[in-house]
């Protein structure tokens, strides 16, 4: 009993490998043991370790349980191992799991949505025996994943017919579909509920999801009046607004408001500077484009992506710098400049530099082949 408490609470502190020694050195391995060390794995994002664990289990004698079926399907879903996903699920059906444990239906559900079989997600929600509101939710964040966003709305209008009552996730889930299609007034309609349900004041995912909403659907009035009377923001609701103003070409409304976060003690994030700099580059602002992307990747402690790499260097590239957007390329991690060589090719087709753009081209396949040989 105390051996397995030992696994439990380091597999849930983190301390793994202290997890499997004590594991190993038990006298008797249970399935509450062989579970905590799993659920650990799985946790941490070893989805190898995971069903490597639930293997020699079996080979143990011991019968995995819902507990154990829990942890390898998150583990085939974040692998996307598919076949062995399919392997679990008719171990469960044979065990008459799903009849008795609702939490393994949703399981399922997420696996199959994670390895972006949609179709059998939809045929294993139908066959749930007893589908709850995360069931709904993991089937309508799934299409929003896949940007399947009329199907999304579908399923939440259903839900709601079925006599479902959605909960905050929900909510979030179908403001985002909304907000990839333009539906504006599906959004509108949501946000009738929302106010009736007093989501707002209680929940900060709603109020940031309704402002970006609001934000791609270019209503930017209404994402800045339902910003301003949030009870509290974060860095999600201030950069969602921001990135409406700076995606709708208002980039000294953007700068501004990203002046107000700062100013509020806020620290923005990666997709934070990626809004920032678009509108740097909306605006031909490429010194202080240069300026943001410098003074807030240091300060904050952001590694620069991909994404922003290629932001930067698009900056200078549409104002005409392409030295000196060579030159930032050159100095970019090399795993990282193939992509950024490629969307270099734009900006020297815009300044009629064929020359330039056959070199970015060169380089970019050069690069390419130098990592993928890595």
């Amino acid at each position: 009993m105390f051996g397995n408490l030992m696994v439990d609470m380091y597999a849930k502190f983190g301390m793994l490998s202290k997890a499997q020694q004590v594991l190993n050195e038990l006298p008797i391995r249970t399935i509450v043991s062989w579970n905590s060390i799993m659920a650990g794995y799985c946790q941490a994002g070893y989805g190898e370790r995971t069903l490597a664990c639930y293997e020699l289990m079996k080979l143990e004698g011991l019968m995995p349980d819902a507990v154990s079926f829990s942890s390898t399907l998150k583990a085939c879903g974040s692998m996307r191992a598919i076949e062995k996903g399919r392997e679990f699920h008719v171990e469960i059906v044979r065990q008459g799991l799903l009849e008795k444990v609702d939490v393994l239906g949703n399981g399922l559900l997420h696996m199959y949505i994670e390895c972006g079989l949609l179709l059998v997600s939809k045929q294993v929600f139908n066959e749930l025996p007893c589908p709850d509101v995360v069931s709904w939710n993991v089937l309508i964040a799934g299409h929003c994943q896949y940007n399947c966003n009329e199907d999304a709305i579908e399923y939440f209008d259903m839900m709601k017919h079925r006599g479902f009552s959605p909960d905050g996730d929900t909510f979030a889930y179908i403001l985002k579909a909304c907000g990839s299609i333009g539906a504006a007034a599906k959004g509108e309609e949501i946000h009738g509920e929302i106010i009736l349900r007093g989501l707002l004041q209680t929940n900060p995912k709603v109020g940031s999801a309704l402002v970006d909403m609001y934000s791609k659907c270019s209503e930017l009035a209404r994402a800045s009046d339902v910003f301003d009377k949030l009870p509290s923001h974060d860095v999600v609701s201030w950069t969602a607004l921001i990135g409406g103003y700076s995606e709708h070409g208002h980039a000294e409304e953007a700068l501004a408001r990203y002046e107000q976060m700062r100013c509020a003690g806020f620290s923005p994030d990666a997709v934070t500077l990626a809004c920032i700099l678009k509108a740097c580059g909306c605006l031909g602002a490429t010194q202080k484009g240069q300026i943001y992307f410098d003074s807030i990747s240091k300060r904050y402690s952001i590694a620069p992506t991909v994404e922003l790499h290629t932001s930067i260097v698009g900056i200078h590239g549409r104002t005409g710098h392409l030295d000196e957007a060579i030159s930032l390329i050159k100095m970019m991690p090399s795993s990282m400049r193939p992509q950024v060589w490629l969307a270099f090719l734009g900006a020297c087709q815009k300044w009629g530099n064929m020359e330039l753009a056959k070199f970015a081209f060169e380089q970019g396949i050069y690069a390419a082949g130098d990592y993928c040989a890595l």
